[in-house]
């Protein structure tokens, strides 16, 4: 078994049962490549709704104690002493788009275990 990350077909190893992390890994316009492979996809962790909803409620929780860490380690390294509202400002979109990405990864890695 081989585990395919990537619809770049470079890394694919084909001699071998390709196991997809996910539908991204299979472009429409390359099937009939990928079609003729021994081949199946992973089932997608949030494809349940429940499960998508209890993870955006952690992911939150998250999201406030890095936040807080961030605070502080920041401010040291940077010689300030900025508020958490000054930080989540400035690095708030960032954090909000970076956890729920690292984690919906790690998950998908953890399902093809």
């Amino acid at each position: 078994m081989f585990l395919v990350a990537t619809a770049d077909q470079r890394y694919w190893k084909t001699d071998e049962e390709i196991v997809f992390l996910g539908e991204w890994c299979r472009l429409y316009s390359q099937k009939n490549i990928w079609s003729n492979l021994d081949q199946r996809v992973l089932p997608y962790h949030w494809d349940n709704r429940e499960k998508f909803y209890k993870d955006s409620l952690y992911l939150q929780s998250v999201y406030e104690k890095y936040l807080e860490q961030l605070t502080t380690m920041l401010n040291i390294l940077h010689g300030k002493s900025y508020s958490r509202r000054y930080w989540r400002i400035l690095i708030g979109p960032w954090l909000t788009y970076f956890i729920p990405v690292f984690y919906d990864a790690y998950r998908s890695i953890k399902v093809a275990e």
